[in-house]
């Protein structure tokens, strides 16, 4: 009997994080367009038994802002993917619709929807018809960004308030109908305060999702990590995962409404030079295109295994930073296994509510480098899950 009970205790203290007391969130972006890419990239949910991940939301990406009828709108419906996703809920995971996205969030497309709070309310009420009609269980506002649409900023808009109002207005009415109200949120401090309310957001919708992701690409000339967790070498302003956070914490944003967004993609370079190969390295030329992906400046993680694996890719590992990887003058910057760990534990260590993870079409959901099914959302669910470990 003390045997079991030092075991109990061990389980305790190593594997439940205090002050949690509910699951922690794992919101998975499903993208519809994935369908297109050639060969073994090609994510057909007709196929690939998308409820068998380690999600608990799963999101369908991107509804379009219907100017005309003040509606939600899924261009490629025709498909057949709703409903493969909405039967997911059987397994007992939320289906969500993300409306918005870059594509879908031009000033003409969308800045509309704001004109008055009349059209806003109108909105909403179609919202939940729509909605309703097709089992979603809720609705992730990726709004990039109010005010501040991609990325030219007018403070003067009067958008800032309008989307608290439809933040606001829009729980208040989803709460009648069981329907859930998140949104997806810029990480840069200047768009933050023009486009956002943090304190009605916090209020209002069930999670705030930062998306932390992108803070290098290729047109700023020099290598650096998609997400990287810290400060990387000479940046001169906060510019990280975790800066990102402390932004919206220091905004009045509470640590449990927060989900970090996780790229399960890298951002690619060319190097100018062969012997420069390291973060800041100079890198002006056009990046390689994946052969799933076809677009420049981005690799799925399936692709970048592949590299890794089979074109004998170099990879430099930063623990409190990231991970790259080079071969010649080709240069990727991503988070693999052991950066997804550090970060999952850094959600638990703050309380945050969880992760989204862009996107389930990025990850290697076939298993062709051979480390199993969606390595990177499987490091993550291991390291949140709460279960004791039956090897101890």
């Amino acid at each position: 009997m003390l045997f079991f009970s030092k075991f109990v205790l061990i389980c305790l203290v190593f594997y439940v994080p205090v002050g949690y007391s509910s699951q922690v969130i794992s919101a998975c972006y499903f993208t519809d367009w994935s369908i297109y890419r050639p060969g073994y990239g090609s994510y057909n949910v007709s196929e690939i038994n998308v409820c068998d991940t380690k999600c608990t939301h799963l999101i369908y990406s991107f509804a379009k802002y219907n100017i005309e009828k003040n509606t939600l709108e899924i261009v490629d419906i025709g498909q057949g993917f709703v409903p493969i996703l909405t039967s997911c809920k059987k397994y007992n995971k939320k289906v969500l619709l993300a409306v918005g996205g870059w594509t879908y969030s031009e000033k003409n497309l969308i800045q509309p929807l704001f004109s008055s709070h009349d059209v806003i309310d109108q909105f909403v009420q179609n919202s939940i018809t729509f909605l309703t009609e097709h089992s979603f269980d809720g609705l992730d506002l990726d709004m990039e960004y109010p005010s501040c649409w991609q990325m030219e900023c007018d403070a003067t808009s009067g958008e800032k308030e309008s989307f608290a109002y439809l933040v606001k207005t829009m729980k208040s009415e989803f709460k009648k109908h069981g329907l859930m109200l998140t949104v997806a949120v810029s990480p840069n401090q200047k768009v933050i305060d023009v486009a956002y309310d943090v304190k009605t957001l916090n209020e209002y919708a069930d999670w705030i999702g930062i998306m932390a992701y992108d803070y290098y690409s290729y047109n700023d000339k020099k290598t650096g990590l998609v997400a990287p967790f810290n400060n990387q070498p000479d940046e001169k302003t906060a510019y990280s995962v975790q800066s990102s956070v402390e932004l919206w914490i220091n905004h009045g944003a509470k640590h449990n409404k927060l989900v970090l967004g996780i790229p399960l993609y890298g951002k690619s370079f060319k190097l100018d030079l062969k012997n420069q190969n390291g973060l800041n390295a100079p890198a002006s030329g056009a990046p390689i295109l994946g052969q799933f992906t076809k677009e420049a400046g981005i690799l799925s993680f399936m692709e970048i295994c592949l590299y890794l694996k089979k074109n004998n890719w170099n990879e430099v590992f930063l623990k409190d930073l990231g991970s790259y990887a080079y071969k010649q003058l080709d240069w990727v910057g991503y988070d693999n296994v052991s950066n997804i760990k550090r970060k999952a534990q850094y959600i638990l260590d703050l309380k945050l509510a969880g992760a989204m993870f862009w996107a389930l079409d990025l990850d290697d959901f076939r298993n062709v480098c051979g480390y199993g099914k969606y390595p990177l959302l499987t490091a993550f669910d291991k390291t949140v899950q709460w279960k004791c470990d039956n090897t101890l």
